[in-house]
């Protein structure tokens, strides 16, 4: 999408139409503004994720891990352009599910996952 726009953009400040600059801008400021919602969204299910995991002695702090995991393999969209994302930073999220683990979780004791990885793959296939 910022490719596009970079296109647009530059494209119309060479032939000097500024209506159609003014149009990208008040599209992106709408998109910016769903998409603010959007991550608060992605944020509030994140946490609902946290809590179920909880709820079911599995500890939830395996959520961050994943998150980590997706940010050394893929990135993360560049700080600039994270407005235009619908999802919140990889940072961001881990942040959250760790902060609200720490300050929801007590002392506990989790269980853990006894899942045979080579059947589960084998019932996929």
């Amino acid at each position: 999408m910022a490719h596009s726009v970079g296109i647009w953009a530059s494209v119309t400040l060479l032939l000097g139409n500024t209506d159609v600059l003014a149009s990208i801008a008040r599209d992106l400021f709408t998109l910016a503004s769903v998409n603010g919602y959007s991550q608060e969204q992605e944020t509030d299910a994140d946490l609902e994720g946290v809590r179920m995991l909880m709820a079911a002695q599995i500890d939830p702090v395996g959520l961050a891990h994943f998150f980590e995991h997706l940010a050394q393999v893929h990135g993360d969209v560049p700080d600039a352009l994270a407005w235009f994302s619908t999802h919140p930073q990889h940072e961001e999220r881990i942040a959250a599910i760790e902060e609200y683990a720490a300050t929801n979780a007590g002392p506990r004791e989790w269980v853990a996952l006894d899942v045979d990885w080579d059947a589960m793959l084998e019932a996929l296939e």
